[in-house]
Order: structure tokens, then C-alpha cells, then sequence
């Protein structure tokens, strides 16, 4: 999401509740709102190419250095929701991201932290049973349907073997195959057992970017820089 100011303001209203049958008035019901401010930060990549390069027009030398800037640019989105993973920090309704405690659906809490569950199929089929059956304010469903499998490097066979192969490796057809697509995120390596599966289909997104200004690359080599 492009950001204009210095810092944005994102309000998630509430599930607009299911509809009932109209006898007499109208029933006006509030939305209950949350909202979280995300505050711009600023990034910088330096390298240092020595004066008598410049003078001797070397700078061929430092072609794969500032290519290297381009890649470690591009990459950088990924680090950032890397490190906001991993964190588990506070979600829009006040609890961690990853909690037992979520408790939007006043009929009792619904857990989305499936902590030290390994990847095989039986878990994909209950944690993505699960996220299915979440409900809202109104009790009802909310339509989750898991659709991508977050993985780190380590994980990807199982992954693709769960979602993307046809058959099982005992025989028999694969009734997971194609229910999500699998994403491989290097940064993600230092945790080789940890999964996470979400649903990217919806309007509203489970993470947001949010980018001030593009990546500029600034050349600084005359004598008053």
C-alpha cells in the first residue's frame, strides 16, 4: 500500500452481521471498528568505492556490488514480514497474531496458533479445517479458505508433496492437491520446522507493505558530497 504521510491510519471494521427478515422498522446496528497506525520508517544500503577507482574509471570493479544493492532492495519487503512473523506481535484486535485467545466470535475464544505442529498432510487437513471454521461477530462463518502454504526452503518437498502431487506416495489420489499453492521464503530458514498457512483471497490481506517513497539509488562522487 503507497503511503502518503508520515505515518497511516488503517480502521478494519467490524463483520457486517447477517441479514434478517425486514418487519417493521429498520434495525441499525453500529460497526465496531479497530484501527492501527503504521508509522514510516527510513532505510538505507551504503557502499564505499575508493576516490582513485573513480579517477581510473574502474568502476566495472563494483558492478556486481551495486547489482547486489538492486537484489538486496527487492528482497527487503520480505525480510520486514520475516521479522514481523517470527516477532508474533499484537494483531488489530489487541491479542499476539499467532494466539488461543482471539475473541472477535462472542460465543468463545478460536485459536490460530498451531505451535510445534509438524507439516504432514493429516495437520495441513486439520489446521486448514480449522481456519475454515472460524466465525464472526454474528456467529457465522467467515468464509475462511485457506489458499497459500508459507514455507521455509527446508520444508518445500514436503510442501509440494502435499499440495502439489497428484498421487500419494502409497498410491492412491491426493485429495489436498491444489487446495493452496506453496510460497518458499528463504528468510524464513531459521526457523526450519515452522509453517504457516493463510488466506490471501480476501479484499483485506493478513499483512500489509507499506511504502513511502521507492528505492532510489543515489550516487554520491562529487567533491562536496
Amino acid at each position: 500500500i503507497m503511503s502518503s504521510n508520515a505515518s497511516e491510519l488503517y480502521d478494519h471494521m467490524g463483520r457486517i452481521l447477517k441479514m434478517r427478515q425486514w418487519v417493521g422498522p429498520r434495525l441499525l446496528r453500529d460497526l465496531e471498528s479497530f484501527s492501527q497506525t503504521v508509522v514510516n520508517l527510513p532505510f538505507e544500503n551504503t557502499i564505499s568505492v575508493k576516490q582513485e577507482h573513480l579517477a581510473d574509471d574502474s568502476l566495472g570493479v563494483y558492478a556486481p556490488l551495486f547489482q547486489e544493492l538492486g537484489r538486496s532492495g527487492a528482497k527487503w519487503p520480505d525480510q520486514l514480514l520475516k521479522t514481523r512473523l517470527q516477532a508474533n506481535g499484537l494483531g488489530i484486535d489487541g491479542q499476539a497474531y499467532f494466539s488461543a485467545t482471539h475473541d472477535i466470535d462472542p460465543a468463545g475464544n478460536q485459536d490460530n496458533d498451531f505451535a510445534a505442529t509438524a507439516l504432514t498432510a493429516a495437520n495441513y487437513a486439520i489446521v486448514r479445517g480449522n481456519m475454515s471454521g472460524y466465525t464472526g461477530e454474528d456467529g457465522e462463518p467467515l468464509g475462511v479458505m485457506p489458499n497459500l502454504l508459507i514455507v521455509p526452503p527446508q520444508l518445500e518437498v514436503t510442501a509440494k508433496t502435499i499440495v502439489v502431487a497428484s498421487e500419494l506416495a502409497g498410491g492412491g489420489t491426493n485429495v489436498n492437491q491444489g487446495s493452496a499453492q506453496v510460497l518458499v521464503v528463504p528468510e524464513l530458514a531459521n526457523q526450519a520446522t515452522t509453517w504457516y498457512l493463510a488466506d490471501v483471497s480476501k479484499p483485506i490481506k493478513p499483512w500489509i507493505f507499506q511504502l513511502r517513497k521507492a528505492i532510489n539509488l543515489v550516487m554520491k562522487d562529487g567533491p562536496a558530497d
